[in-house]
């Protein structure tokens, strides 16, 4: 090989080397997003910008407005992001339901409750919570349809609780209600005890005086 004369291309393949060399990343010039940013300021704010009598660099403005353009894209990026959408629909199905099906009668979600207490404080609970909202619907508190959600249900039975002079225990209805959502759909184990908050709170709506204060 050492023999050999030199390799002599002709014109068309001699021309295609040529621009697969110039076609290296190290022969290009392709400026970054900060470069043609900075030429432009450069091109239109020369040294910089004239603000109150101070000159602030372009520099500065670039790295500014970069900032602007990052921070709009994160907002952006987020709000849209798929499981943004899913988070979304997550809490409203969380907030939207209360009963699986038709609903019982209050004592017979008082019952289960009772039952399962101790053996399965999940279902527990849940029992425990449906008698406390179907309780507070017989006893005028709420007007339950199947718009209801489990917000509806912890602002309007407080209110009704404080109209009728009624004095919550720590754990009140708010409690009652992200202990339901927790259980139901967070997976959530409940404690016997948290069961047993959920159906005291149910005596005291079942026990709670009418507006009037005569006895029910």
């Amino acid at each position: 090989m050492a023999d050999s004369p030199p390799l002599t291309p002709d014109s068309p393949t001699a021309r295609r080397w040529l621009s697969e060399e110039l076609a290296k990343p190290e022969y290009q010039d392709n400026p970054s997003l900060i470069e043609r940013i900075m030429k432009w300021l450069s091109e239109h704010f020369g040294g910089g910008v004239g603000v109150g009598g101070v000159s602030i660099p372009a520099w500065l403005i670039a790295v500014v407005l970069l900032a602007v353009l990052v921070t709009l894209f994160v907002v952006s990026w987020r709000r849209h992001r798929p499981s943004a959408r899913v988070e979304k629909d997550a809490r409203h199905k969380r907030s939207a339901t209360v009963f699986d099906a038709a609903r019982l009668e209050a004592g017979d979600y008082l019952a289960r409750a009772r039952e399962l207490r101790g053996r399965d404080d999940a279902a527990a609970l849940l029992a425990a919570y449906r008698a406390l909202v179907v309780r507070a619907e017989d006893g005028g508190m709420l007007l339950l349809d199947d718009a209801t959600t489990v917000g509806d249900v912890t602002h309007v039975l407080r209110d009704a609780l404080r109209r009728r002079d009624v004095q919550e225990p720590s754990f009140g209805v708010p409690e009652a209600s992200h202990a339901f959502e927790s259980v139901r759909y967070g997976h959530h184990t409940p404690t016997t005890a948290q069961v047993d908050d959920v159906l005291a709170l149910e005596a005291l709506v079942r026990e709670a005086p009418s507006p009037s204060g005569a006895e029910r």
